[in-house]
């Protein structure tokens, strides 16, 4: 017996420095997939910083400008659109609040990300609706006053430019909502969408009220109906 427990023994000894070997070797996996992690997060932090910033400026620039054109061209579409800039330039003054101040490797990150986005969504939610009753409320007004938009060859160079602009926000924020697991970034994404897609209702309007002046309400109806969009996904 005393035989055996010694050849026991001695089996433990010889294989005790193979497991703390293969522990040690498993927490140095665990480490680096933790670092990677965190640097991957970084990183996408930072680039939603970064387009939030451009977002920012850009937007604002537009919608200041449309504003001033959709009162010369009495265009719902313009004024929809750039009441929509602004808006986007808020939600994504709330998208860069929602990712500046906060680290991955922090001990409370998970409890602190987690209540700004629920804040975040909320704020989005709330830019949303209002905005959505103001676009509305211009479009309504222009039909009842049967107002005809004026071309403008400013304006349609600044929709192409806008339109091409924001599919480039629309598609580099859904990537960095995919990466980063963001609903409010998803929701700023939705917005740039809904300017894009007023842009294209100016664009085609335009063309149809050119050829066909009976049909420019054209402009108006889509400014209904990105309103009405806007105020569903703020509900949701």
């Amino acid at each position: 017996m005393n035989g055996k427990e010694g050849d026991t023994m001695e089996l433990q000894t010889l294989l005790s420095p193979r497991q703390e070997e293969k522990e040690s070797v498993e927490s140095k996996k665990e480490d680096i997939n933790s670092s990677e992690e965190i640097r991957n997060y970084t990183l996408w932090k930072n680039a939603a910083i970064f387009i939030s910033c451009a977002s920012i400026i850009f937007t604002t620039v537009f919608g200041l400008t449309f504003f001033v054109t959709s009162q010369i061209a009495k265009s719902p579409a313009a004024f929809g659109f750039a009441f929509a800039a602004v808006l986007d330039s808020f939600t994504s003054a709330i998208v860069l609040w929602r990712f500046a101040g906060i680290e991955r490797n922090d001990s409370d990150f998970s409890e602190r990300e987690q209540e700004k986005e629920r804040r975040a969504c909320i704020a989005i939610a709330i830019c949303f609706i209002l905005s959505s009753f103001a676009i509305a409320s211009k479009a309504v007004y222009t039909l009842a006053v049967n107002g005809t938009p004026r071309k403008q060859y400013l304006m349609e160079i600044l929709s192409i430019a806008s339109l091409l602009f924001l599919i480039f926000l629309v598609g580099v924020k859904c990537l960095i909502a995919h990466k980063v697991h963001s609903r409010a970034m998803r929701t700023d994404a939705f917005n740039s969408l809904a300017g894009a897609a007023m842009t294209l209702g100016m664009i085609a309007s335009d063309v149809v009220c050119e050829k066909n002046h009976k049909i420019c309400y054209l402009d108006s109806a889509t400014a209904i109906l990105i309103a009405i969009a806007l105020f569903s996904y703020g509900i949701l």
